[in-house]
């Protein structure tokens, strides 16, 4: 079944919770199903958005579907529905990274980190892996400058010999004691 091409928030108003489609400006992303995402606010750098990481083409099963090596910022701070941006070309290693998708994201407002761990990923990148166990970051201090490079790090490699990767599984990340669960 195709993916959709909507973008949702939900917010509280006393006890009802009121769900409104957004309508985002700019070139937005292709439809895709697989991709994590992760509520990035940081006033010191007036970021208010959504980062979202990588995915796949939808597609009929069992059909060759395009593989997304791309990070995308809804910057929600810029106009009422947000603006989509392609910030894919300000990664330095994104070929090193390899395309992604079905993982868990989560960003750490305290450090300005944001994390990905498990899921689908390269297996051609070194260390790889079609079905993940590794765990990446990425520092979002400069986020906002737009002119800034970023660069992902390896906290653990995709292939791992005692933890089996896994994909679409229920993720959690313990901000308190710094750890992550699947």
């Amino acid at each position: 079944e195709p993916t959709r091409a909507e973008v949702y928030e939900a917010v509280r108003h006393g006890s009802v919770w009121r769900v409104r489609e957004l309508h985002p400006q700019g070139a937005r992303p292709a439809r895709r199903f697989g991709s994590c995402a992760a509520y990035v606010a940081d006033p010191t750098q007036g970021l208010d958005g959504v980062i979202v990481l990588g995915g796949q083409e939808g597609g009929p099963p069992n059909t060759t579907v395009a593989l997304y090596n791309e990070v995308w910022w809804l910057d929600l701070s810029v106009a009422p529905g947000g603006r989509w941006v392609n910030i894919t070309d300000r990664f330095d290693n994104l070929a090193a990274f390899g395309a992604r998708r079905e993982a868990a994201c989560a960003y750490d407002p305290t450090t300005r980190k944001f994390y990905t761990w498990m899921g689908r990923a390269d297996a051609t990148i070194p260390d790889g892996a079609s079905h993940s166990a590794g765990i990446w970051r990425v520092g979002l201090d400069t986020l906002g400058d737009a002119t800034t490079r970023l660069t992902w790090e390896r906290l653990a490699k995709d292939l791992q010999a005692d933890v089996t990767g896994m994909r679409l599984v229920p993720s959690v990340f313990d901000l308190k004691n710094g750890r992550f669960f699947a």
